[in-house]
């Protein structure tokens, strides 16, 4: 027969040798981010989402381009300091109209 000390012995380091090794264990979404922080191309469309998200949220806020519909200047003027994309037809910046869709 065995003895009994010896099994417990046995199992208690078992126990402990078992316990050492266990990898502590991550959140689905920390081990996502873990893996997207590896993947430079995932990190650039992250943020381009982003700013396109922030800019959809400012621009229904009233924060971006909220007088688009006002008249700025002349009809058709082209791209310039004052107007990146130039006027439409009635004189309201086109860059305006493009932040609030």
């Amino acid at each position: 027969m065995s003895n009994p000390t010896s099994v417990n012995k046995e199992t208690l380091g078992l126990k402990a040798l078992s316990k050492s090794k266990k990898k502590k264990r991550h959140s689905l979404w920390h081990d996502a981010w873990r893996r997207l922080k590896k993947d430079r191309v995932g990190l650039v469309a992250l943020s381009v989402v982003i700013v396109y998200a922030l800019l959809a949220i400012l621009s229904a806020m009233g924060v971006l381009a909220a007088d688009w519909s006002k008249e700025f200047g002349e009809s058709y003027l082209p791209p310039s300091s004052e107007f990146l994309l130039g006027t439409d037809i009635f004189g309201r910046s086109v860059l305006l109209k493009v932040l609030h869709g």
